[in-house]
This record gives C-alpha cells, structure tokens and sequence, in this order.
C-alpha cells in the first residue's frame, strides 16, 4: 500500500518528531543527545536549512525548522536517522531500527500557528511534568535564544514573530489563544479611539522622562524602570507605535507591557469567582 505524501508547507516550515522503537529511551544517554545535536549542525551545512527549535526527550525528539528548498524535509530527516543509527549501534551495540516507523511531519503555514508551535516544543518537558519552565530543561533550544549556542539555532528569525523582550513571559503561558487574543502579543495595535500628542512632542517627552535619547539608552535601564515609564508614556498621550518606535520595540509588545497587569487582575477576579 502506498505511502501518503507528505504535507507541503507554504512557507517551508515542519515540526517534525522522532520516537524511539517500542518506545525505547534512546536519548537517555547525554552522549546520544550530543551526538545528534552535531549530526544536525553537519546536515545544515548540507542542506541549508534553518533549525528554529528543538527538544530531545529521552524516548523522542522535536525539531522545527524550514527547509530551503520544497521536499528537503524528507532527505534530512532520511539521513539524520540513517546517521544518528549508524553511530547509536557502533556506540551502543545492537542492529536494526532504532526509530518507530516513518518521522512524524506536521505542516506549519501560518505564522500563528508557528508561534504556537515553538512554544509546545519548548514546553514538553513541563508537560511531562519534567520541570516547571523551559528554562529548567538543559535538553531543549529554550536556552540558545538567551546566550550562545555555536549557531545551530537560527533565533533572529524566530525573534522576527516572538519578540524578544516577551519570550520568557510567552513561554511561561501554555494557553496561546489567551495571548495571542487578550494580551495583543501578535496583534496588530493600533489607536482608533486614541488622539496622540504630536510625534516630535512625543518623542521629546519620552527623551524627558526617561533621560535617554532613544531605544539604544532605553534598553540599558533597569527592566522595572522601563515597564513603568512605557506606562507612563502611555499616561501623557503617546500612542503605541510612538512609544514602540522610541524604544526599537513592536507595537504588540508595548500593549503587552502596558495591560500586563490589567490582564492579571482580570485572571486574578476571573479565578476568584
């Protein structure tokens, strides 16, 4: 019987997920681990692709990334397992597959959809009950989008639809429909019932308060100093694409900051009753 094709992404972007034979804990060793972390890094120089996240259980594997050219998630895949079950039998001992049946491919294309995902891969090992956040699991890409991790993540382009600033606070969150929706993360804000101050106004007023001269100084503050003074930008009659544009941030990021805490207090009365 035929095999059905795979699901070709718009925008070239696959989740893909391999598990270990009956279930097997072939990633259980730190060494198994290692070895297909290099074993990926080898194939995108083959095949140019950009890795944008993974997470390496100990009986299966997440990977996300987006081919460069239509159908190479099928050769990458084929050769990250011919070679991962090379090496695993050499170090290990044994013979035969080590992965159950085909890798599992999901189609990502939409860039909400994609958000989402990243966030599921990262947060698997909360949901296995491993850890309380991502940040606590060493075996994920989690920890390369706040240090260096030798380029096998591709973490600006990530970064073009997760804002950095609110990364940590998006993944502590597993309901992406009550960010996305209520906190504005990705919405495009704007201010139709809003009169702003006019842009050199603005802009001078934020230069005042803030006592910088632009995003750049902006971003050396301290964080709490910053959330209460995007606050107070908002007070005196900045719009969000003003405060957005002084501070080199997005739109959606500064409704986030700024109804951060209404949001909460709503959640807070919401559970209350």
């Amino acid at each position: 019987m035929p095999r059905d094709k795979r699901e070709v992404s718009t925008l070239g972007i696959h989740h893909t997920i391999l598990k270990g034979h009956n279930n097997d804990a072939i990633f259980a060793d730190p060494r198994s681990k290692k070895r297909f972390l290099e074993l990926i890094k080898l194939l995108k120089e083959k095949y140019d692709f950009k890795l944008l996240c993974y997470c390496i259980m100990d009986n299966h594997v997440h990977l996300v990334f987006k081919e460069k050219k239509q159908g190479d998630v099928s050769a990458i895949m084929k050769s990250l397992e011919l070679r991962f079950t090379i090496w695993y039998h050499r170090q290990f001992g044994g013979c035969g597959t080590i992965f159950k049946g085909r890798f599992m491919s999901r189609a990502v294309n939409n860039y909400t959809y994609f958000k989402n995902v990243v966030r599921y891969v990262h947060r698997n090992p909360v949901n296995a009950k491993l850890c309380n956040h991502p940040s606590e699991y060493s075996d994920s890409s989690y920890h390369c989008f706040f240090g260096d991790d030798s380029g096998l993540i591709d973490r600006d382009f990530v970064f073009e639809h997760i804002n950095e600033v609110i990364f940590d606070d998006f993944h502590s969150d597993s309901k992406a429909a009550d960010i996305e929706l209520k906190s504005g993360v990705f919405m495009m804000v704007n201010d139709n019932l809003f009169t702003p101050l006019p842009d050199e106004k603005a802009e001078n007023e934020m230069c005042r308060l803030s006592r910088c001269q632009g995003g750049e100084d902006f971003q050396q503050l301290e964080p709490e100093r910053r959330q209460r003074l995007i606050v107070k930008f908002r007070r005196i009659g900045c719009s969000y694409t003003q405060i957005a544009a002084f501070i080199m941030r997005s739109n959606g990021a500064v409704y986030y900051w700024i109804n951060r805490k209404r949001a909460k207090r709503a959640k807070t009365v919401k559970s209350a009753a």
